[in-house]
């Protein structure tokens, strides 16, 4: 009897371990998954008061602070935080403040998910949003493409070399940073061919010459690799 007794004992032993493993990750993804409702619900109502309001901070209780926080839960988030950040890229394609569209759109340049992608293109390839939303959403297709999270709004815009026939931006020439490695935050993950068809709108974009000077300039830079 003694000789089955201890492996008996080990067995049982493990399999509370496993228990209480199984039970401390559930935990965990409850806790996970709380944040993650939260961090969607403040950045919901904090971007809603902002594009009804025109772009204009919302003043008090440091709530600016409180949605960059929440912006960067979402970031790790999956198809919530997806899903959320494209409402706010789709919501903001009206506004000019770039100010404004820099914290609401900013955050979720370089976050590599499906529902990014098609609501960037959305408002990237909308004649009807404002110039200044096209030109982030074309900086946001080009982050997510490359990983070149560096990229900012200015070096998107054209340069005085621009002309109808051939739109120049900055893009990332002459640029040095310290760690060029790209990366990206991810959720869910484009499906293939999603970089092609971001470089195809680009490049159409690019050569439209009924489109503005500003969306053709950083269409050009979205097609680099």
């Amino acid at each position: 009897m003694s000789q089955h007794r201890r492996p008996l004992l080990f067995v049982a032993a493990c399999a509370a371990m496993l228990g209480r493993a199984t039970t401390a990750q559930g935990q965990a993804a409850a806790v996970d998954s709380a944040r993650c409702a939260q961090a969607a619900n403040l950045v919901r109502a904090y971007d809603q008061a902002m594009i009804e309001s025109g772009g204009h901070a919302v003043e008090g209780g440091g709530k600016s602070e409180q949605r960059q926080l929440a912006a960067a839960q979402l970031l790790t988030c999956g198809a919530e935080g997806g899903t959320t950040a494209a409402a706010t890229i789709r919501s903001a394609r009206f506004l000019t403040d770039t100010t404004a569209l820099n914290e609401l759109v900013g955050p979720f340049d370089d976050f590599r998910d499906t529902a990014v992608v098609n609501a960037s293109m959305n408002v990237a390839a909308d004649p009807s949003a404002s110039i200044e939303a096209r030109v982030f959403a074309l900086r946001t297709l080009w982050v997510v493409r490359t990983g070149k999270f560096w990229i900012v709004y200015d070096r998107m815009l054209p340069t005085s070399e621009s002309t109808s026939a051939h739109p120049v931006a900055a893009c990332d020439d002459g640029l040095e940073v310290t760690d060029a490695k790209p990366a990206w935050s991810h959720g869910v993950e484009p499906p293939p061919g999603f970089d092609a068809a971001i470089v195809t709108l680009a490049d159409q974009l690019a050569a439209d010459p009924s489109q503005p000077m500003a969306v053709r300039a950083a269409a050009t830079c979205a097609v680099r690799p």
